[in-house]
């Protein structure tokens, strides 16, 4: 049963789980737009994202006078500004990371609110497989980290799990939502191909012989009157 695959039916706070999940689409959007600009910054100027308290040698310093030269020295400036190149190189890559992430989360994030608005699953379940993919790899490297010798604080930790609880429940969240229209969809084609198959059980009925056939039109709105809906009694309104 696909309803069984519905997991949560309404928002925090008891708002509607439709408002929830444009809202969860409207804050990746902003997320991933300052991911973007954060990108476009480090591969602009790079050097201003390096850690220079990392940048350091294995050379010990001696004072010497401004007339002396050493070779130690000079082999040291070299490492130094190796460690340096290394580290801007590693900003960059690390930048274009970020940049390919922003884009393409932003993308999926557009077509899920563009989705919900039009009910269209068919734009929402990239949403859906973007976010499952980043949070899966966020989450090997997480552990990675963990299993490390230099392995991260707690305080750091506990932030990492609460962002994974909270990226799957945003993910159940609009899952069940894409599920929701999915079904109410199949219920309406489930529904209208019932009824105009016709036999038992059935209101749909053919026009008689000889009676006014109307001409195709566009409905743009359900008729409250008797008069209004003359001529019109085998029209069927449905809201896809």
């Amino acid at each position: 049963m696909e309803a069984n695959k519905v997991l949560i039916h309404r928002g925090l706070c008891g708002i509607s789980l439709r408002m929830q999940c444009l809202s969860i689409g409207m804050t990746y959007s902003i997320i991933s737009t300052a991911a973007i600009f954060m990108a476009s910054m480090m591969l602009h100027n790079p050097i201003s994202f390096v850690d220079l308290a990392v940048a350091k040698t294995g050379h010990k310093h001696r004072n010497i006078s401004a007339n002396e030269t050493s070779d130690d020295d000079e082999s040291a400036t070299d490492e130094l500004e190796l460690v340096t190149t290394r580290l801007i190189k590693e900003v960059g890559q690390n930048g274009i990371e970020m940049l390919i992430g922003g884009f393409a989360t932003l993308i999926v994030s557009v077509l899920l609110i563009q989705g919900i608005r039009q009910n269209k699953t068919s734009l929402m379940f990239p949403w859906v497989i973007e976010t499952i993919i980043s949070t899966v790899g966020s989450f090997l490297i997480f552990l990675i980290r963990v299993a490390s010798p230099a392995s991260i604080s707690v305080f750091k930790s506990f932030l990492v799990v609460f962002y994974f609880a909270i990226s799957t429940y945003f993910i159940l969240s609009v899952y069940s939502l894409y599920m929701i229209i999915k079904i109410q969809k199949k219920s309406v084609t489930h529904f209208l191909d019932q009824e105009f198959q016709g036999g038992e059980g059935s209101y749909y009925r053919p026009l008689e012989d000889g009676q006014e056939q109307m001409p195709p039109f566009r409905e743009k709105k359900v008729p409250m009157h008797d008069h209004e809906d003359f001529g019109r009694e085998n029209v069927l309104y449905a809201k896809m």
